[in-house]
């Protein structure tokens, strides 16, 4: 792991950790989520800079099975590239903006967390020929 990456997961954890800390000292009751889902980008997907340009703001969908109350499932939009994108979901109500580094995903808003991201190749996304489908592990917390 390079250092540069060492230190946005650094500061993605404690972005993740003081929005949890907030959040649950403000709140009695934090649904929490954590472990291996899913992001789906609709077609045509996200590409490498500057293979191609972004379409406007496709449909993204994230997925994380395993909470405290049921599965966190997120729907909204995302744009820009593999490796540099952003957008804005709502989950169950509780809106966030997210932005994507590298492969780190970091949420902000009624969600908080750190999602570690990258393309499915196990079914053949790719960010040079449009990646639609993705790997997501990483832990999230939705205030009350």
């Amino acid at each position: 792991m390079s250092a540069r990456r060492s230190v946005r997961v650094v500061v993605a954890t404690a972005v993740l950790l003081l929005g949890l800390v907030k959040t649950a000292s403000a709140e009695a009751h934090v649904d929490a989520c954590a472990g291996l889902g899913t992001m789906a980008v609709a077609a045509p997907g996200l590409f490498y800079f500057p293979l191609a340009v972004p379409p406007p703001a496709p449909a993204v969908t994230i997925t994380l099975p395993t909470c405290t109350a049921g599965a966190f499932v997120a729907v909204g939009t995302i744009s820009g590239w593999c490796g540099h994108a952003w957008g804005s979901a709502t989950a169950a109500g509780h809106f966030f903006v997210f932005v994507i580094e590298g492969g780190t995903m970091v949420l902000s808003g009624s969600v908080t967390g750190v999602i570690q991201v990258t393309p499915d190749a196990t079914v053949g996304s790719s960010c040079l020929t449009g990646a639609g489908a993705w790997l997501a592990q990483g832990a999230v917390a939705l205030a009350p």
